[in-house]
């Protein structure tokens, strides 16, 4: 991405899918009722580190609820404790490593999602490129140990880990 593009808030290509993906993943999941402030306050969709979405991720966002719980983009350049994510989008950072992400959300009910090229084995689902095509892994086991359901549904869909799960 240009340095225009990053300051104008334009989306890196292929991003406007990934946003999309994130919205279509949040009705096969469930999370505790504690996860909530209250039984209306918002879910807050996190992006960790730099912002490759530009508005395409608050255009999905934007009419979009998960129960009765509106959607908030919370753009995080440094992810730390009290940031009441529900759903944290990894990214690229050079001030944190997505290790350093997810140690911040560990053992919360926090769906961590992470891009395609970054190492991030703890996270739940890793987006991946499977015959040219944008696919994502899902590792059940992370998300149950976070307080997390996931639909059958939605574990159909999901490519081989490229880690072999671990």
């Amino acid at each position: 991405m240009s340095a225009g593009a990053a300051l104008s808030g334009e989306q890196e290509p292929g991003y406007a899918l990934k946003a999309g993906y994130l919205a279509k993943f949040t009705p096969f999941v469930d999370w505790p009722e504690t996860a909530f402030e209250a039984p209306g306050s918002p879910f807050r969709l996190c992006v960790g580190g730099r912002d490759p979405f530009g508005g395409a991720i608050d255009r999905v966002a934007g009419s979009l609820h998960v129960g009765d719980h509106p959607v908030v983009v919370t753009r995080l350049p440094i992810v730390a404790k009290g940031a009441g994510c529900h759903l944290l989008f990894l990214s690229a950072s050079r001030q944190q490593t997505p290790q350093q992400m997810l140690a911040v959300v560990a053992g919360k009910p926090v769906l961590t999602v992470a891009d395609e090229d970054l190492e991030a084995s703890g996270a739940m689902v890793q987006f991946v490129t499977v015959e040219n095509r944008l696919r994502f892994s899902i590792r059940a086991d992370a998300a149950q140990a976070a307080g997390l359901t996931l639909s059958s549904k939605l574990l159909a869909l999901s490519a081989p880990p490229r880690d072999g799960g671990k």
